[in-house]
């Protein structure tokens, strides 16, 4: 969409988040602008992204959270949506995924 006209409801200042970024892909179409003040996320909540009632999905809103990664705000049209803050472990160890896989019979019990 660089160049082009973007979405109706999209503020001024927004472009669109690239495709391709693993989980985040799910809330497509989602949008950053990046200014003095900071870094602020957009996304227009289409049908997939909603609960039974219709609202935006809370797994949605704790994703957005988690990709704004620290503390602020979530707003829509009529106000503020939810709240967060967020603090993260950061492991000085590889992790399990990175470690070499268990000696054969270890987890079998044998």
């Amino acid at each position: 969409m660089t160049g082009s006209k973007l979405p109706q409801g999209v503020p001024e200042g927004f472009v669109p988040l690239p495709a391709g970024l693993g989980f985040t892909d799910a809330l497509q179409p989602s949008f950053r602008r990046i200014s003095s003040d900071g870094v602020s996320l957009g996304l227009l909540v289409r049908q997939q992204h909603c609960n039974i009632l219709g609202n935006c999905h809370g797994g949605v809103l704790s994703t957005l959270a988690d990709i704004a990664a620290a503390s602020g705000v979530i707003t829509g049209p009529e106000g503020v949506v939810a709240r967060f803050n967020g603090t993260f472990y950061l492991p000085d160890h590889d992790g399990i995924w990175r470690q070499p896989p268990p000696e054969a019979g270890l987890l079998s019990g044998e």
